[in-house]
């Protein structure tokens, strides 16, 4: 909920690069699952940095999972 407008207008500019609405959408959610940045509230990137960076685009790595032998 912070710097709404700035944040419109990083959306604005990455789509003008050639982002989709669909892959700005997608690279959210694999963050959000696997961004440790995205677990604690103060430490989450905000909107127009996470998008002028381009880390929807970014490759993570999602964590296996944990298996416990019996």
């Amino acid at each position: 909920h912070q710097s709404k407008k700035t944040a419109a207008k990083a959306y604005t500019k990455a789509r003008r690069e050639g982002a989709s609405h669909e892959a700005i959408m997608a690279g959210l959610a694999k963050s959000i699952k696997t961004d440790s940045r995205f677990r604690e509230l103060q430490f989450t990137p905000l909107p127009a940095s996470w998008l002028n960076a381009g880390c929807y685009e970014d490759s993570l790595m999602e964590k296996p999972a944990v298996r416990i032998a019996m």
